[in-house]
């Protein structure tokens, strides 16, 4: 269904699909447009590289509208397309003009998401000092938004980092937050993860003492 509807609003667009990109037809683009590319950015996810064409084209069309919350997401998936792709000085790239723009715009919740991704790709880089410093710079900016789901994911966020680091007592802390806000939305499903990554680091502790003997 979700298919159909794509196809069917893109006849109504100024852009003719082809096979891999959308072209302009004249400078008098809508932001239906710029909704429409992101749409195709997703639905094409699977693809990276096809995605990241249309992104690009968002990024195009976001600026020739002067559409700043519209740029903001166009360069956020583009971040997100070059993850996927394994293409992670892109990624950061597209985070960091992300980021700027919605300091400027001076939305919480969208700042914390680009310091998240920021982190998500350091982390994925093998930088662990620089993926907690992204992490519990967008755990700040969500805490004092009380965004209670991006707080539980902070903070796992932030034990992984430290867990990878074999720093199993800082990140046994940090999942126990994690539980604890968790149990405070009545998640079920993020409880009995945070649990699950309560138990896998504590067996990991262990071996590691007693390796140590």
């Amino acid at each position: 269904m979700k298919s159909l509807m794509y196809v069917v609003v893109c006849l109504y667009l100024p852009y003719q699909l082809s096979a891999y990109s959308l072209k302009p037809d004249s400078l008098h683009s809508t932001k239906a447009s710029l909704t429409t590319l992101h749409g195709l950015v997703a639905r094409h996810s699977y693809i990276p590289a096809k995605a990241l064409i249309y992104a690009r084209q968002a990024i195009e069309l976001a600026e020739a509208i002067n559409d700043k919350p519209g740029l903001a997401k166009s360069y956020s998936l583009a971040g997100n397309m070059c993850i996927l792709a394994s293409r992670h000085n892109e990624a950061l790239e597209h985070f960091l003009k992300s980021l700027e723009l919605r300091y400027q715009l001076g939305n919480a919740k969208q700042i914390a998401l680009s310091l998240d991704n920021l982190g998500l790709v350091y982390e994925q880089m093998g930088e662990a000092k620089k993926a907690l410093r992204y992490y519990k710079a967008a755990l700040k900016m969500n805490q004092k938004s009380r965004d209670q789901f991006a707080i539980t994911s902070n903070l796992s966020n932030i034990a992984s980092v430290y867990r990878k680091q074999n720093n199993y007592l800082e990140a046994v802390a940090y999942y126990k937050q994690s539980l604890k806000e968790s149990k405070r939305m009545d998640s079920k499903t993020a409880t009995t993860i945070c649990l699950n990554n309560i138990t896998i680091t504590q067996i990991y502790s262990r071996k590691q003492t007693l390796l140590q003997w």
